[in-house]
């Protein structure tokens, strides 16, 4: 796994999930891991994973062991910019 974000008000990361060593980082799906463990697929590819980020306004992603669902919360700081 290749870790590349982390969530804004948890202790969650956004990683890859590589099965090998292949160039192209876009395909491979992309998982949630919880800061009290779990791994959680969350999108298909990081395309899929980047247009979920962008349609969440006052929502955000969390996990925990067990499971990964959305809760409300406050919009991202930086979020009209990663939109643009």
């Amino acid at each position: 796994m290749i870790s590349f974000a982390q969530a804004n008000s948890s202790g969650s990361m956004y990683a890859i999930w590589r099965k090998d060593d292949r160039a192209d980082l876009a395909t491979p799906p992309v998982v949630a891991l919880g800061d009290e463990g779990g791994i959680h697929l969350i999108a298909r590819d990081v395309r899929e994973f980047i247009q979920l980020v962008a349609g969440l306004t006052d929502t955000g992603i969390w996990c925990d062991a067990t499971r990964v669902g959305l809760r409300s919360c406050e919009p991202a700081p930086e979020r009209e910019r990663f939109l643009s």
